[in-house]
């Protein structure tokens, strides 16, 4: 379900807007296709789209039906969001001039290529369109409703009263006949005066649920293609008999059961109304095939309109989270963690404890805080590193969520706490910003929505932040992990090699901004060793990223890909890889510049041809800087770097680009 506010950041393959007049059709959608909200006539729902698809990520919008706001609305959608309609009316009912005048406006959308195809659930009209050579595909709604079996003595007429081609009052006379009362929906005054004149009980109920609880239901009108209310009620075990469909074709067994010929012969739905009673076992045995195969259509109809493949079940799981602390000679830093840890426990969660082979007292301190606390796991391994230690705590993680935690930074009491209702709401992931400590010096902000960017797109700005990759500041849903098969790689900077994927294949998530992550920054720690050797991890791990990205080509699809290498890319290659360069002997340049050109050699050219990108960046800097950055981006495109450093190395004062781009300075890199 869409919620109707901006709390959320979505990342969606595509929505759909359903009318508010189409209530009754809207349980069915949202049991069928998921991504659905209701579109109300009003201008704050205008102004709330408006501004909800400026700060989220979504494909494709499919509308349902015709709202007079879908004309104001679709003109102002990106370009790149595709556009497509569901008609729900039937072909007989093109002879209501609404309806025509409705269906129409969606027909000229499609003579002007504004929709490529549009979806149908009247069969009737699917085929007549199919013969005139229009794209158009067959949908079918899925039921989700479930409520006690509840025989009553009374009969529900599904069909709408107010509707004149509807054979309401027929129903009701065949009911007359019978021993039995009916059950209607706000019954106008017509037909309290039919039921008065006709000794009917009548019983007036105000909810379609209550309507649904009987001992039989009536759905026999033959002017309406939406079979929800007839598969609502047997799945709910209540008997419906049926008229206007063709649904129960392939079931002749079922069919002589449930099916009315005639909407006008009284006798004859009241004679199926006993016979469907006497034999009520035997309809829902046969029912159960039908169900089964019916909704095996309605999965791959829908995959035919839309595209991609239906959301897999979810697994169950022991806790609701899972806490993964990774440890590693950090007996200093360790007890303050998993005091914080402590003082931020929630129900159902459990901690592992993994000590990556630490040979100073981490051991002690881990042991003992896991004695003092439940569902707690001490794991010990011999040393393999961060991205090892990450990947053991995926595999032994019973929780429905993961929160890592490094065992040298601490967290807010309200770190767990605050996210626990959106977990419990199946959100993908929640996401905080983190506060930055240097120990004895400051502490400032690092949000984890860049709005140094400057994007109205929310979900870019998560996507292209400097803190984006980091597993600390996010409370993740495994099953993200393990629809994509993903592990980290066992090198530093290990988070850039899976993460950047996950906030791909996340489709809602919950951001909060509040430094909750208290992140340590300290200068012997393993991503700030600062010794002047040759790195060559960011160059493997954007590589290891490189060829992930090509392997899911369905996550690249949501996103302008060439733009999010740049902004994701490309400060890690200067900050993290070019700049590097300079501290290095020239043998070891060569070397160092040959390996970046073999394996991501590709990645920088087309990042660096980019001058509408790269442009934006010189564009910050001084005349003289400029002038060296352009001349350095040219030898980069040329691949003459090595030579070029060589020839500048001793007059270059190093001044880090992706510093003026994200406006940080020399506390550390955001990473």
């Amino acid at each position: 379900m869409i919620e109707k506010n901006l709390d959320y950041i979505y990342n969606l393959d595509y929505i759909i807007f359903i009318p508010s007049l189409d209530n009754d059709l809207y349980h069915g959608f949202q049991a069928t296709f998921n991504n659905v909200i209701m579109f109300n006539n009003n201008i704050n729902d205008f102004e709330f789209f408006q501004k909800f698809f400026k700060t989220n990520n979504i494909k494709k919008v499919i509308f349902v039906d015709y709202n007079y706001e879908y004309e104001q609305f679709i003109p102002n959608l990106a370009k790149d969001v595709e556009i497509e309609f569901i008609y729900t009316r039937t072909l007989s009912g093109l002879s209501d001039d609404y309806n025509l005048l409705t269906y129409n406006y969606i027909l000229n959308l499609y003579k002007l290529k504004k929709i490529k195809t549009f979806g149908l659930l009247d069969e009737n009209l699917y085929h007549v369109l199919k013969n005139q050579n229009y794209n158009v595909k067959l949908l079918k709604l899925k039921s989700n409703l479930t409520l006690e079996d509840n025989k009553n003595g009374k009969i529900g007429l599904l069909n709408d009263q107010n509707d004149p081609k509807v054979s309401f009052y027929n129903e009701l006379t065949a009911i007359s006949m019978l021993d039995k009362g009916a059950k209607v929906l706000n019954p106008n005054h017509v037909t309290k005066k039919f039921c008065e004149e006709f000794n009917i009980p009548l019983m007036p109920v105000k909810s379609y649920k209550e309507l649904l609880d009987n001992e039989i239901n009536l759905y026999v009108n033959f002017t309406k293609a939406n079979m929800l209310p007839f598969l609502d009620s047997m799945n709910n075990g209540i008997i419906c008999l049926l008229g206007n469909s063709n649904i129960l074709n392939d079931y002749p067994d079922l069919k002589k059961y449930l099916v009315v010929n005639s909407d006008d012969d009284c006798n004859e739905i009241k004679e199926k109304i006993e016979i469907a009673l006497k034999n009520k076992d035997k309809i829902f045995k046969l029912y159960q095939q039908f169900i089964k195969e019916y909704n095996k259509e309605v999965l791959k109809l829908k995959k035919e309109f839309i595209g991609i493949e239906s959301s897999k079940e979810e697994k169950e799981y022991d806790y609701l989270l899972s806490v993964i602390i990774p440890i590693y000679n950090v007996e200093k830093y360790l007890e303050k963690s998993l005091d914080s840890l402590s003082k931020a426990l929630v129900d159902d969660m459990e901690i592992i404890l993994i000590n990556d082979g630490s040979t100073d007292k981490s051991e002690d301190i881990a042991k003992n805080f896991a004695k003092n606390h439940d569902n707690v796991r001490y794991i010990y391994q011999t040393n393999h590193g961060l991205g090892n230690v990450r990947n053991v705590g995926l595999k032994e993680a019973k929780g429905k969520y993961i929160a890592s935690i490094d065992s040298d930074d601490t967290i807010n009491p309200n770190f767990f706490k605050e996210a626990i209702p959106f977990l419990k709401n199946d959100i993908d992931m929640v996401i905080y910003d983190w506060l930055s400590v240097i120990p004895e010096k400051e502490t400032f902000p690092t949000p984890a929505l860049d709005k140094m960017l400057n994007l109205e797109n929310n979900y870019k700005s998560i996507l292209y932040a400097t803190i984006m990759p980091s597993a600390c500041n996010k409370i993740i849903k495994k099953s993200l992990y393990d629809d994509l098969d993903l592990n980290f790689a066992e090198l530093r900077y290990e988070d850039f090699s899976a993460n950047p994927l996950i906030l791909l294949h996340a489709k809602k998530i919950k951001y909060i901004d509040k430094p909750y992550y208290e992140y340590m920054i300290r200068p012997n720690s393993i991503m700030r060793n600062t010794k002047k050797t040759v790195d060559y991890d960011m160059i493997k791990v954007i590589k290891i990223l490189e060829d992930k990205l090509a392997l899911h080509k369905d996550l690249t699809n949501k996103i302008n890909i060439k733009e999010f290498k740049n902004y994701v890319f490309w400060w890690r290659v200067e900050e993290l890889i070019i700049n590097k360069i300079y501290d290095l002997n020239d043998e070891e340049i060569r070397d160092y510049i040959k390996f970046i050109f073999d394996n991501i050699g590709d990645t920088l050219l087309e990042i660096y041809k980019d001058n509408e990108f790269v442009d934006n960046i010189v564009s910050k800097f001084d005349d003289e800087t400029k002038d060296y950055i352009l001349k350095r981006n040219k030898a980069i495109i040329d691949k003459n770097l090595g030579k070029f450093i060589l020839a500048h190395k001793k007059d270059y004062k190093i001044i880090t680009a992706a510093m003026i781009l994200y406006n940080i300075d020399n506390r550390g890199e955001k990473q």
